[in-house]
Parts: C-alpha cells; structure tokens; sequence
C-alpha cells in the first residue's frame, strides 16, 4: 500500500500469524500539505471558472471530497472498525458451517493504533492471479458480495482493486474471497438503496 506496509509476524502468547500495517513515518505530514496545496488550487480554479466562465464551481468541493477519503485511509482505528462491522456483516451472510463464501481477517485490536493495524493473516494469492476456473467459480460471489454490500447493509468497500481481493480456500477446499483493507469506505441512505433495488428489480 502507498500510506503504509504489510509485514507478516507471529504473536508472542499465543503464536498467531498476524498482518501488521504499518504507517509510513511522516505520511500524515506529507499527505496534509499535498491536500492543502490541491484545495488552494481548487478554490484559484473555482475562482477563475466563475469569473471568465457559467460553469458551476465544484473543483473546490471535488478535492474536499477527496481530502475527506485520504484522511479516513490513515486513520487505522476507524480501518478496523470499518473491518469488524463488515466481518460480522458479511460473514453472517455468506458463510455456514465450514463451507465460506466470503472471509474478512479478523482484527487483533489490543495491538492496534492509530497507525498500526494487526490483523489475521490470510493465505491466498489475489484474485488476478487465480486459475481461470477458479476466478469462475467466484464472479457470482463477487457480484453478489458487491450487491449486498449496496442494496442490503448500506455500507460498501469503496476501493476493491486486484490486490484488495484475495483467493483462499475454505475448510471444506472450496475457494473463497477475501475482502481486505477496509481505509476507504462509504455509505449508502434507505432511500438511494430503494432507487437502486427498484432499477435493478
């Protein structure tokens, strides 16, 4: 990840492999300055569009919006909450007996902060890498997974690239998707899910 790195450990008690994500030092800082000097543009640009321009100003509340989605990515105590809630979501959902559709690591919050989030570690490879057949077998999970997320819970994984979809295997050796890093996320009203159901329906 470009805010932080992954190391893979073992828990000292109990011998656990675990996933800790590590902020990079002095991201905060770096991050903070780059967004100040991209929302001073934005308000130079807004400035301009509607003196020489009719188009609406919006480059301003553009970059707010980004600036509000990198700000929530570097805080690793609402990441893990934001991981918990959709364990306990998903799993609930997707998931009977020792056959799983669906695995979100389970968050170790005695040695997370602010800036470290230790996690369980998942063996698996990511989706893009995944045998053909297997990458068949999980599209309609993905799609269903995706879909509930927006119609059903209302709060959806808003940065679900390649390396953010891992491929690992239940108990019974069925392959399953792993959801990780849960930085990015965002929510969805009663009355934006009920537009969409009656779209799709």
């Amino acid at each position: 990840a470009s805010l932080g790195q992954v190391y893979k450990a073992t828990t000292k008690k109990s011998k656990q492999q675990v996933a800790i994500k590590i902020q990079r030092p002095d991201i905060l800082e770096t991050v903070t300055l780059d967004l100040f000097l991209l929302l001073s543009y934005g308000k130079v640009v807004d400035k301009l569009c509607s003196i020489f321009t009719n188009q609406i100003p919006y480059h301003e509340a553009f970059l707010n919006g980004f600036a509000h989605g990198a700000f929530m990515e570097l805080n690793y105590r609402a990441e893990a909450a934001n991981q918990t809630y959709f364990r306990e979501e998903l799993h609930s959902r997707f998931n009977s007996g020792k056959k799983k559709k669906v695995v979100v690591p389970l968050v170790h919050e005695q040695f997370t902060t602010n800036r470290v989030l230790v996690s369980e570690w998942i063996e698996g490879i990511p989706l893009a890498q995944a045998p053909q057949k297997q990458i068949q077998q999980l599209i309609p999970i993905g799609v269903e997974l995706f879909l509930c997320q927006l119609l059903d819970i209302g709060k959806f994984h808003s940065d679900p690239h390649p390396g953010n979809l891992y491929v690992t295997k239940s108990e019974d050796g069925t392959p399953t998707l792993c959801l990780l890093d849960f930085g990015l996320v965002a929510d969805v009203d009663e009355t934006a899910r009920n537009a969409m159901t009656r779209a799709i329906v």
